[in-house]
């Protein structure tokens, strides 16, 4: 028989979520008083998703139940199948958008490449605190096996954040520069040579005594000495 068994994510029944619906429906049905009759009744009513009921789609025709119906219904259809795989990915595609909008899903999470460095998040804390690295990966799925400190862990794309490494910037020490150096042995007190003094170019400022005989003095009628503004003393 052509059987593919897949396994979901550890941690993530959201993954498994046909499995884990009918054992939930089977749970209630065994809750009931004539369980038999229960059973039957589920197998005979059609689905909301596919049209058909689980036995239709099973054995390509209906069972029969303790409500009367024709012996045509009862004839095998061959060509069912194609209708349930329309109405089944209708359903789903269906599903898929009302549940992203539903949860704010915008973009896809992008996709681990074995090597790179993540961090798990713990299911009873709830905080990103297990360091791994990514060494397979299913991607279809969206699963992952992620070597840890613990041991190699499976977990889905949900549980795990991609962890970016940061490099450390050492600094690279720069070659000394050759004219820097000749220009600094070059400026030393030893090199600069001294430069010949003329003392007949050489002007003297003039005292304070000599500024003060070479202004005239004015004096008011009161006796205060006036003097002159910046101006006028240029003018004369």
């Amino acid at each position: 028989m052509d059987i593919k068994h897949v396994t979901s994510s550890p941690h993530f029944p959201q993954s498994n979520v046909l499995a884990e619906s009918g054992v939930k429906i089977k749970k209630h049905i065994l809750q009931q008083s004539d369980w038999t009759s229960a059973l039957m009744i589920y197998r005979a009513t059609p689905h909301s998703s596919t049209n058909v009921s689980p036995a239709e789609a099973l054995m390509n025709r209906k069972i029969r139940t303790q409500v009367p119906m024709l012996e045509s219904q009862l004839m095998s259809n061959r060509k069912l199948h194609k209708k349930i795989s329309f109405y089944d990915a209708n359903s789903k595609s269906t599903a898929k958008l009302y549940f992203d909008r539903h949860h704010g899903a915008k973009t896809p999470l992008p996709n681990l490449s074995p090597g790179s460095q993540v961090l798990l998040k713990d299911d009873n804390t709830d905080k990103w605190t297990t360091k791994g690295t990514v060494v397979g990966a299913d991607i279809p799925n969206r699963t992952y096996l992620v070597n840890t400190p613990s041991g190699v862990k499976r977990r889905n794309k949900k549980h795990l954040q991609f962890q970016q490494v940061k490099e450390p910037n050492l600094p690279t020490p720069s070659p000394p520069d050759e004219r820097e150096n000749s220009s600094r042995k070059s400026l030393t007190s030893e090199n600069i040579p001294a430069l010949p003094i003329n003392l007949e170019h050489v002007v003297s400022p003039p005292s304070s005594q000599e500024s003060m005989t070479t202004r005239p003095i004015t004096r008011s009628a009161s006796g205060f000495t006036g003097n002159k503004p910046r101006r006028y003393r240029e003018e004369e």
